[in-house]
């Protein structure tokens, strides 16, 4: 019953067909064991949110759906709707508005969608994981931009470390951190970071730095060495 509650959460703007949510958590099951599974599920579900006043999942026309008096505030929601609006705002060359949203958004993310859920028939929840996952990072990408655009060389430093902590293997985000460092006048903090990019490189895909990491690795020890 919780999982067909958050799947009719995140799926509310539209009715969810039986037969639909029937696939979904008993695929294995035959179509009237599967329908009684159903049935069983959605009468706790109902049971238990019973007392908010009215009832909250309706059925019509072979499909459910929450019933359109319930206001519900979800963060994932909240989520998409601060990454659009800074990128609408960028777009705009309104940085301080854009780094507002930005802020907010990478806030708003403290994990995968639903990590609690790791069920077979939570199968579902892959894509939009990963949908928020990247956009995720690009909003921390695009807001480490920023601040180094603006050489607010700290808080791009903060911003990027959030990128490795999810991505070990992002690339830009190495590099960033490579010239966060040299910036600071920490060339061995840069060095230290590209040597950070291999590893996690080579340990996780079995590949070498791209030649731009390898270069400004190159330009940064000469740099030192000058």
């Amino acid at each position: 019953g919780k999982a067909i509650f958050k799947y009719l959460l995140l799926h509310r703007k539209r009715p969810v067909a039986r037969e639909a949510l029937m696939e979904r958590f008993w695929p294995e099951a035959g179509p009237e064991a599967a329908r009684n599974n159903l049935n069983v599920a959605i009468h706790r579900l109902r049971r238990t949110l019973g007392r908010v006043g009215f009832p909250v999942v309706l059925f019509s026309d072979g499909h459910y759906l929450l019933n359109p008096q319930l206001v519900v505030s979800i963060d994932a929601d909240a989520f998409l709707a601060h990454a659009s609006r800074a990128s609408e705002l960028e777009r705009d060359q309104d940085m301080d508005g854009a780094i507002r949203e930005y802020t907010a958004c990478v806030a708003l993310y403290q994990g995968e969608l639903l990590a609690e859920d790791r069920h077979a028939h939570d199968e579902w929840l892959l894509p939009l994981r990963q949908q928020l996952r990247d956009r995720y990072l690009h909003a921390l990408a695009r807001l480490g931009q920023i601040q180094f655009d603006r050489q607010d060389v700290l808080a791009c430093t903060a911003t990027f470390a959030k990128v490795l902590a999810v991505d070990g293997c992002n690339e830009g985000a190495h590099r960033h951190l490579m010239r966060c460092y040299a910036a600071l006048g920490q060339p061995q903090l840069a060095q230290r970071q590209y040597q950070t990019c291999i590893q996690a490189l080579h340990r996780e895909l079995g590949v070498p730095a791209s030649r731009e990491t390898t270069e400004l690795y190159r330009q940064i020890v000469r740099r030192d060495a000058e």
